[in-house]
């Protein structure tokens, strides 16, 4: 091989290598720099790639709803004050659309204490949120407030022969009064069910031992005596707080023959039908409030009224042998 032909490939080979080195230093400047190429105006296109083990797949489609995958529905808790009555927002013009309670079904309630007290699974006690400590001033210390508020007859006289069968009951309406179990005097939901039970006349305890408990609360709630929240807890459970009548109650004579009497019935008897204890004579029969006083009858008595025995109906607030002074 001559000297010239030696030089010329080496030459060559030397060019080739030095291409070589500039390919390499310019892949790895722009490596570098995190470019995958160069604009022909020398700017730099920036190109994200995605490492190389990473595959890019298409988002499947939404699949199709289907009952097994639906979220459950969350129905908000029913409210309920500390002592655990129903805070109620029934009113009985829209029953269906105002969350009254429903009755429960035949025989699902049992009354404790041979059926004198209420079950506390199906009749709890719900309050009027309208009537608090705040507004007693404006609602149940208020002669007549009760009457602005109870529910017509035209409401009610269905809804106690369902809670009879509710209960297994073996009377009729005639054997019991539609209560309130937190009474209307002391803040008690006018409509609910939840606060609507048949109570018995007869028995050991009856109406008439928890209308006097209801009749001395509602004096001491608005005398400033005790606070709304303590009676609503005593009515509820009335037969710890009220001592059982001297005499067993008996259901009222006119009660066999006919409904209780409406509101604002005169509660006075004539010769030998009359209440122990009274004078002048007041006839048996449903709860007896004093006119114009502050409490939901529904027989009203004119006073004053001397109390000379057990006053089953309370009329002696302050114990000094007259009523309705």
């Amino acid at each position: 091989m001559t000297d010239q032909k030696r030089k010329t490939q080496t030459s060559n080979g030397g060019a080739s290598s030095g291409r070589l080195r500039e390919a390499a230093s310019l892949f790895l400047f722009l490596a570098l720099a995190g470019c995958g190429s160069v604009g022909a105006n020398g700017h730099h296109h920036h190109v994200a790639h995605a490492p190389h083990h990473v595959r890019h797949h298409r988002p499947a489609p939404p699949r199709p709803a289907s009952h097994h995958h639906r979220r459950p529905t969350h129905h908000a808790p029913t409210p309920r004050t500390p002592a655990g009555l129903v805070v109620s927002h029934c009113r009985w013009q829209d029953p269906s659309g105002s969350a009254c309670g429903s009755v429960p079904p035949p025989r699902a309630c049992d009354a404790p204490d041979a059926g004198v007290v209420e079950d506390l699974s199906c009749t709890p006690g719900a309050i009027d949120p309208r009537v608090t400590q705040a507004t007693i001033d404006k609602t149940i210390c208020v002669s007549g407030y009760t009457d602005t508020v109870r529910p017509p007859e035209s409401y009610t006289s269905n809804l106690e022969p369902a809670l009879i069968h509710s209960y297994g009951f073996g009377f009729g309406p005639s054997g019991s009064e539609l209560d309130h179990l937190v009474s209307l005097e002391l803040g008690g939901a006018p409509s609910d069910i939840r606060n609507l039970w048949p109570e018995t006349y007869s028995g050991r305890r009856g109406a008439t031992d928890k209308d006097a408990l209801e009749n001395r609360l509602h004096a001491e709630v608005c005398d400033g005596q005790i606070s709304l929240a303590r009676a609503q807890f005593e009515i509820v459970h009335w037969v710890r707080f009220q001592p059982a009548a001297a005499t067993p109650a008996n259901p009222p004579a006119s009660a066999a023959s006919s409904p209780p009497a409406p509101p604002g019935t005169s509660a006075a008897g004539s010769g030998g039908n009359c209440v122990s204890g009274y004078d002048p004579c007041i006839a048996p029969g449903p709860d007896v409030d004093c006119e114009g006083g502050g409490g939901d009858g529904p027989r009203f008595v004119s006073g004053p009224v001397r109390v000379t025995g057990s006053d089953p109906y309370a009329l002696d607030g302050n114990g000094d042998g007259l009523g309705c002074t």
